[in-house]
């Protein structure tokens, strides 16, 4: 699961991926233009049980569920952007992105099941538009 989130002035980009083999969470963050593969971190190792009740959680809340794209309200053109690309054990694949906009709904909810086993306090899917 890889959820990226960029800021639109500056370009300032945090790429947040789950491997779920592994059981770790990683955090990406760069400005375009910089040296991208020395900024990658480690916010969270995780076990089994505690990613069994992740994707649980993930899956009641609907984020396998949301739309292929949120566009921006009209008149909104700065800000920020985010994707969702989510890759299954069956080879298969989903992506979803916004422009100024999410399902605000599912991110909060999701925001919380990932601070709950990051224990990160990051706006893991919860950009700043969501907290309006």
């Amino acid at each position: 699961l890889t959820y990226t989130s960029v800021d639109y002035n500056g370009g300032f980009t945090k790429e947040y991926l789950f491997f779920f083999e592994k059981n770790i969470a990683t955090r990406h963050s760069f400005l375009p233009g910089d040296n991208e593969s020395d900024r990658t971190e480690t916010v969270a190792e995780f076990s089994e049980e505690q990613e069994k009740t992740l994707i649980d959680k993930l899956y009641t809340y609907g984020l396998f569920d949301i739309k292929k794209e949120y566009k921006s309200p009209p008149g909104i053109y700065d800000g920020g952007g985010w994707n969702l690309k989510i890759h299954y054990n069956d080879g298969t694949s989903k992506e979803s992105s916004g422009s100024n906009n999410t399902p605000g709904s599912v991110f909060s909810k999701c925001a919380k099941a990932f601070f709950d086993i990051t224990l990160h306090s990051t706006p893991l899917l919860y950009p700043q538009n969501a907290l309006q």
